[in-house]
C-alpha cells in the first residue's frame, strides 16, 4: 500500500491537470481555445467570428470534441448571421445530454432544427457547451451552410468516439452550463461560475429541436449511445 506521503505527492501533481480539464472542438474547426476564458459566454473568450468560415452541410455533419472531463453535460446551440451576439444563440441543435468517459466524442448528424429555414450560403455559428468545475464551458465554430454533403469516408474520419464513451438523455430543460456544484462532475471541484452560468441561462434556446434530431445525431455516434429508450 502506498504511503500517505506518496498519495499526497500524486494528488498534488494531478491537481493542476484536474483544475485545467476542459474541452476542445477538433472538427470542423474552432474560434480558438483559452484556458483562462473558456468559461466566458458565449464563445469562451473569442467574440469575433473565424476569418475563414467552415463549409457545413445542410444535410447534417459531425462536430468532434476532445473532452477532458470524465462526466459532463453537453449541448449544442446555434445562432444565425455573420457576427452573432450572445442573445442570438436561440436554437437548440443538440438538446442537453449526459456524457460519460473522457477523450474523443462525436456529435453526429448535427444540423439546423427542422423548423428553422436555412439555405446554402447562409452563415451561422455553432456553440458547444459542457459542464465543468467552473460552471459552463464554451467554444464556437463559424460555418457557412452548403448543399454538398460529406462523403461517407469524410464523415467517418471526423466522427470518432473513445472506448467506453456513452451518453444518455436527461430531464428536459436541464442546462449544460450547470456547475459541478449543481450537477456531479467526475473531476470538478464544485465551484460554479455565476456570471457565465447566468448569461447562458438567460440566452439559451427557446427553439427546441424535435426528438428526431436528438435521435439523428445520437445514431451518428453509433455503438456508444445509451439512453435512447427514454425518448
Amino acid at each position: 500500500m502506498p504511503s500517505p506521503t506518496t498519495v499526497l505527492s500524486v494528488l498534488l501533481l494531478l491537481a493542476p491537470l484536474l483544475a485545467s480539464a476542459h474541452f476542445h472542438i477538433t472538427y470542423p474547426g474552432s474560434r480558438g481555445f483559452s484556458e483562462e476564458d473558456i468559461f466566458d459566454y458565449p464563445c469562451g473568450g473569442f467574440p469575433s467570428p473565424m476569418a475563414e468560415r467552415v463549409p457545413f452541410p445542410l444535410s447534417g455533419g459531425p462536430i468532434q470534441i476532445d473532452n477532458e472531463h470524465t462526466e459532463s453535460l453537453l449541448q449544442v446551440t446555434m445562432a444565425l448571421g455573420n457576427d452573432p451576439s450572445g442573445d442570438d444563440f436561440v436554437f437548440d441543435v443538440v438538446p442537453t445530454v449526459q456524457e460519460y468517459g473522457p477523450a474523443e466524442f462525436c456529435f453526429g448528424d448535427v444540423r439546423a432544427p427542422a423548423d428553422v429555414a436555412v439555405r446554402a450560403g447562409e452563415n451561422a455559428t455553432f456553440q458547444v457547451i459542457t459542464s465543468g468545475h467552473e460552471g459552463g464551458l464554451y467554444a464556437c465554430v463559424d460555418v457557412t451552410f452548403t448543399d454538398t454533403p460529406l462523403s461517407s469516408s469524410e464523415y467517418d474520419s471526423h466522427c470518432e468516439n473513445a472506448t467506453g464513451v456513452s451518453v444518455e438523455a436527461v430531464e428536459p430543460g436541464t442546462m449544460a452550463n450547470m456547475s459541478a456544484h449543481d450537477h456531479g462532475d467526475g473531476d470538478g471541484d464544485g465551484d460554479g461560475d455565476e456570471e457565465g452560468g447566468e448569461a447562458a441561462a438567460s440566452s439559451t434556446s427557446t427553439g427546441g429541436a424535435p426528438a428526431a434530431t436528438w435521435v439523428g445525431w445520437a445514431v451518428g455516434a453509433v455503438g456508444v449511445v445509451g439512453g435512447l429508450a427514454v425518448l
